[in-house]
């Protein structure tokens, strides 16, 4: 929840209700210009918000939106889920008997990340702009992370044999890639008659 432009003061119905609401799931923000009034401070406080300075709300609606748009373009996968990646597959490689899964790990990431790259936005028709590219390059950065940190993870604690489980996933990948985008393009095949 964000709040903007509320001095937590007049509408006492209103203060009423923010106080009764016990739930905390969701996080609240509170822009605010200068310093939380009282009544705003006993409002946040009771809500554990986190208070946040500001010019004015048009310029913090447009930040916050710029802001959002370039997480949209960006498409970075949660953090979360890549510091999980990255975790299980350090789990994986420090114990022998876990070959299997670090192995699986890889191929379903490498899975994921080809299925990405073969999708629509990652398509490299028409013209483009220098913003364009750079777009591109976050892109293209952001779906490869989690592989790339993985393999980081091979490399920094992997015993040299852990090599063929970053390369065989890529190689078995790129030829299935490959084959399927043949198939995609070709199109029906035309036969001459006899």
């Amino acid at each position: 929840m964000i709040i903007c432009g509320w001095s937590g003061e007049w509408d006492h119905a209103l203060r009423e209700a923010f106080l009764r609401a016990p739930n905390r799931r969701y996080p609240v923000y509170w822009a605010a210009r200068g310093t939380l009034g009282s009544g705003a401070q006993e409002l946040a406080t009771h809500r554990a918000a986190r208070a946040i300075p500001i010019n004015g709300a048009d310029e913090f609606f447009q930040s916050l939106q710029q802001r959002v748009e370039t997480l949209e373009q960006s498409q970075r996968q949660n953090p979360l889920s890549v510091e999980l990646l990255v975790n299980s597959a350090k789990r994986y490689l420090a114990k022998p008997e876990h070959r299997i899964q670090l192995d699986e790990l890889f191929a379903q990431e490498t899975d994921r990340l080809l299925d990405q790259l073969d999708s629509e936005i990652f398509s490299v028709q028409g013209q483009w702009s220098q913003e364009d590219f750079r777009t591109r390059v976050q892109q293209y950065e952001s779906v490869t992370e989690p592989l790339a940190r993985m393999a980081g993870v091979l490399g920094r604690w992997g015993d040299g044999k852990d090599f063929d489980v970053v390369m065989d996933g890529h190689g078995n990948g790129r030829r299935d890639v490959q084959t399927a985008r043949k198939r995609k393009h070709a199109g029906p095949k035309l036969e001459a008659g006899p």
